[in-house]
């Protein structure tokens, strides 16, 4: 079995780097990103233990730097409607709450 981000990251260069981009293979790109967020919700739900949290933490920041840096990712969005951000889990009790500036 495939992580849920890993699985989204291979899609995502399934359809920027082989051109899969038919109507299958970006309904199941679109698919994994809720998947990959959904997993981490699901880590979060059964055991929201510090080892937890951090493990979800990284995942979000190894998504984001990938929206950030990876051109492939950057391109998801712009030539597929497909934004990989959505992985990002920020919305749970269990996870520390957002820094705000004011």
């Amino acid at each position: 079995m495939m992580h849920p981000e890993r699985c989204m990251e291979s899609r995502i260069y399934n359809a920027q780097v082989l051109s899969k981009t038919d109507a299958l293979a970006v309904r199941q790109l679109q698919a994994s990103i809720l998947r990959a967020r959904e997993w981490s919700r699901y880590l979060l739900d059964d055991d929201p233990s510090p080892e937890r949290v951090r493990a979800v933490l990284r995942v979000n920041e190894r998504v984001f730097r990938k929206c950030i840096h990876d051109l492939h990712f950057r391109a998801a969005e712009i030539d597929l409607d497909v934004d990989p951000f959505r992985a990002v889990l920020a919305e749970h009790e269990a996870l520390p709450p957002r820094w705000s500036a004011g």
